[in-house]
């Protein structure tokens, strides 16, 4: 729960990562009275900055491999 990891770290849980991508509006809904501003989804892809304003609670993910070059890792995360 956002509690305990607070409560272990001594800092706010601040985003959050659906398990196995499952989440509905009830599980937003939590998340938001938790207090969590960003969640991902298992879908892949990118997110501009507009999108992840829109729905910040449904953010694509970005897959990071160990075999990714660096100049291919730049281009993921930028």
């Amino acid at each position: 729960s956002a509690r305990e990891a607070a409560a272990r770290t001594g800092r706010p849980a601040l985003a959050f990562a659906y398990p196995n991508g499952d989440y509905d509006a009830g599980t937003m809904a939590a998340l938001r009275d938790a207090g969590i501003g960003i969640a991902f989804t298992m879908r892949l892809g990118p997110c501009s900055p507009e999108a992840a304003r829109r729905a910040p609670l449904e953010i694509p993910r970005v897959p990071v491999l160990a075999r990714d070059s660096w100049d291919v890792f730049r281009l993921k995360v930028s």
